[in-house]
């Protein structure tokens, strides 16, 4: 996927995930719970999407390694609308 991502390029879950962001960090337990991601390791599963969501520009990163949190960005907010 090219880092013009638009909501069309983005599979199901992706923009399940990338809805579940906002404009406020938050941590991959209250994204996997916002984004009913229901696999073994949901935490897990949450920041795998938001990683790749950083590297699209769709979303940015604060906090530590063991204590991670994502926001979406301007442009995340815009793909996710896109629909």
């Amino acid at each position: 996927m090219s880092s013009k991502a638009r909501s069309k390029d983005l599979s199901p879950r992706q923009r399940q995930v990338l809805a579940a962001l906002t404009n406020e960090f938050s941590g991959p337990d209250s994204i996997a719970q916002r984004a009913a991601i229901r696999t073994t390791h949901p935490r897990a599963t949450a920041a795998k999407y938001c990683a790749e969501f950083v590297r699209l520009g769709l979303a940015e990163k604060s906090g530590t390694r063991w204590s991670p949190k994502w926001r979406r960005t301007q442009k995340g907010a815009r793909t996710g609308a896109d629909d």
